[in-house]
């Protein structure tokens, strides 16, 4: 019962946020010391979608959440203020798609397996992640074509559980900054 009024409670708030183009923190403090401060574009069964943005006001992709691994959301303060000023100012707002809508994490591997994705295993280890490209997936795994760093261009093939994925960013500035890469590299 508790936890029905608790992601009632939480639903609100950000459906509050997304109609006020919001600047959040998110904790989840229970996986990762990181906070994921952003701006929520939607809101599903299970996930949150939050638009994120650069220190500097640049729109920096999307990065899909569990809701039950939030602990704290925060609103309000100089710091979000501040940055939402700088997205505002820089017109960051009008490359947020507002048409993406999830119930789960598997929704949005189907909408992004053709795009390089960032995948976070955080409850195993907060400092790993994976770049890559989702090659199939069925009900308990994903199989990722993953690429190495900047330097090192590599890439292999990597399977990972479905329940270990708490976080999944899209369209990241360094993303782009890989796709170009490797797009260079082709040429």
């Amino acid at each position: 019962f508790l936890g029905d009024f608790k992601m009632s409670l939480l639903n609100k708030y950000f459906e509050n946020c997304m109609a006020r183009n919001c600047c959040v923190d998110i904790f989840r403090e229970e996986i990762c010391d990181e906070t994921i401060l952003g701006i929520p574009y939607f809101i599903g069964e299970n996930i949150i979608g939050l638009a994120k943005f650069s220190d500097s006001g640049l729109f920096d992709g999307y990065c899909f959440i569990e809701k039950n691994d939030i602990s704290r959301v925060r609103h309000g303060g100089n710091e979000q203020d501040a940055i939402l000023a700088l997205i505002e100012r820089k017109k960051q707002l009008s490359f947020v798609k507002t048409d993406l809508h999830f119930q789960n994490m598997r929704d949005v591997i189907e909408q992004f397996k053709t795009e390089i994705i960032t995948i976070f295993i955080e409850k195993i280890d907060s400092n790993i992640c994976f770049l890559g490209t989702v090659q199939e997936y069925d009900s308990e795994n994903i199989l990722l074509h993953a690429l190495g760093t900047f330097s090192s261009m590599d890439s292999s093939e990597l399977i990972l559980r479905w329940e270990d994925i708490t976080r999944i960013e899209v369209e990241s500035l360094y993303l782009q900054d890989i796709k170009a890469i490797l797009s260079r590299t082709k040429e």
